[in-house]
């Protein structure tokens, strides 16, 4: 098609403002990610230290079970949201992609936690790869959202993200076999249709994001993320993002994180932390549970440290040193190989 010279002006300008558009979307993309990153790691320093026999601080572990729906779902929906860009590569680029970035590090990190501790020992290295039980567990349900969404391309991914949350909710009232019990098909159904309700989202993203920019929409996501946090602080009430009935309120949730992200610059230096943290997520998930297991039991021996103390410095340290590696493998091909093939 010809252009014709007196629209190029015109041409430009929008150019320049899908630049923009993507830059912003890239910024708040990685903030939320990293935010869910660090909420996630608080909440293992919370779970290694009552391996240790550590009753946690209150306020933290009150935190950790408020925002406790939202850290999974969100890193789901916001890598549902890249799934069309990864498919319009092909289906060779697409599954290449995937076994680099996801199935490798999660490999050698599986290989890792068998060395490193007698609870996984070599006999259970399958098991390990096919149904993990250690904290890698969320890339192997990446890596299994990613090969359905395949498989599934033809099929719209908003039927096809209805059907997983379906299917949950059917398998949660079936008596399966040990060993479909072991794969956990609920949790990995209900990884499956937060993905590809981020995929939907973004198939879509000029229309959603109008409609989260409206201040009625923000204020009725926030209540819905309001009541999702008093269901989960309630002590009568069992509220679980792996649980069908609850789908509804756990997207509106995080939808309410994303409507408060898309407003914010992300131009601070905390939020320049955080999109750090979200651009090599990668790195910060799969090491953190080796520091925390290293820091918390020795912090706790420290004379007059309390559980606070301990978490904060272990959370902290476990970031830092991530970040570390993080810089280190960008620039050494032997570091990078521990994240990326």
């Amino acid at each position: 098609m010809i252009q014709h010279a007196e629209h190029g002006p015109a041409t430009a300008a929008q150019a320049a403002r899908a630049r923009t558009t993507s830059r912003s979307r890239h910024l708040w993309m990685d903030g939320l990610r990293g935010l869910a990153i660090v909420l996630i790691v608080e909440l293992h320093a919370s779970a290694i230290m009552r391996m240790h026999g550590i009753n946690p601080s209150p306020v933290l572990e009150w935190l950790d079970v408020a925002v406790y729906p939202f850290r999974i779902p969100m890193l789901m929906l916001l890598s549902g949201m890249l799934l069309h860009a990864s498919l319009a590569k092909g289906t060779r680029r697409y599954l290449v992609g995937k076994a680099r970035t996801i199935l490798w590090p999660f490999a050698v990190w599986s290989v890792l936690l068998v060395l490193a501790y007698d609870f996984m020992p070599w006999s259970s290295l399958l098991d390990a790869l096919v149904a993990p039980g250690s904290h890698l567990w969320f890339l192997h349900a990446l890596l299994v959202a990613y090969l359905l969404a395949l498989a599934l391309r033809r099929v719209p991914t908003w039927i096809s993200a209805l059907g997983a949350f379906a299917a949950a909710g059917i398998v949660a009232l079936v008596d399966l076999p040990t060993w479909a019990m072991q794969l956990q098909p609920e949790r990995l159904l209900m990884m499956l249709g937060y993905f590809l309700a981020g995929a939907t989202l973004r198939a879509r993203w000029d229309v959603v994001e109008g409609w989260l920019r409206r201040t009625w929409v923000l204020v009725a996501l926030l209540a819905a993320a309001a009541a999702l946090v008093a269901l989960s602080v309630a002590p009568d009430i069992r509220v679980s993002y792996t649980m069908a009935e609850y789908a509804p309120l756990v997207l509106a949730g995080v939808l309410a994180l994303v409507a408060v992200a898309i407003r914010l610059p992300w131009t601070s230096w905390p939020a320049r932390a955080l999109r750090a943290i979200g651009r090599d997520s990668i790195v910060f998930y799969v090491t953190h549970w080796f520091v925390l297991m290293a820091l918390v039991w020795p912090l706790w021996l420290v004379p007059d440290f309390v559980p606070l103390d301990v978490q904060v410095l272990a959370v902290a340290t476990s970031l830092l040193a991530a970040a570390g590696l993080a810089w280190l493998s960008h620039r050494i091909r032997l570091v990078g190989l521990l994240f990326r093939l």
